[in-house]
């Protein structure tokens, strides 16, 4: 009798072991697991981050046209307008009556662009901006003058 009750609190304490031991190895997995799904939600946030920054600086925020001044007797067409926000752009493009002009080109405020009007003639105009290599969508809605 007396090792009947000795075994059994053997058994008791083993069992206790084995559940205490299995406890430690899930919390062990649990923590391996989250850490490394942080990490690659890390690197993931930095690859998004920095496909966002390749987006944001070859994307290219139109310029806003305030007034357009067509003079026949100088052969010039002025711009008024708003810069575009985007960094790095260096000039602005005439697009006249929907024709692009991409060597017809001014980094002046307002921009001056030599070109033959036609007296009493209705011109829409438009600003494309320009950064290196990349260009914006022509400026919209088009301003438009009448050569005078």
């Amino acid at each position: 009798m007396f090792k009947k009750i000795l075994t059994n609190k053997g058994q008791g304490a083993l069992e206790y072991l084995l559940i205490l031991g299995g406890a430690l190895l899930v919390s062990v997995m649990v923590i391996v697991i989250i850490t490394s799904t942080r990490s690659g939600a890390g690197e993931g946030a930095q690859e998004g981050a920095e496909s966002y920054d390749a987006l944001i600086d070859q994307t290219i925020v139109q310029p806003i046209i305030s007034n357009t001044v067509c003079s026949v007797s100088d052969g010039k067409i002025i711009v008024y307008y708003t810069p575009s926000v985007t960094r790095g752009v260096s000039e602005y493009c005439l697009v006249l009556d929907g024709s692009y002009d991409l060597e017809n080109c001014s980094s002046d405020q307002p921009a001056e662009f030599d070109v033959l009007l036609t007296e009493g003639q209705r011109y829409r105009v438009s600003l494309i901006a320009k950064k290196g290599n990349i260009f914006s969508a022509p400026s919209s809605p088009a301003s438009s003058c009448t050569a005078e």
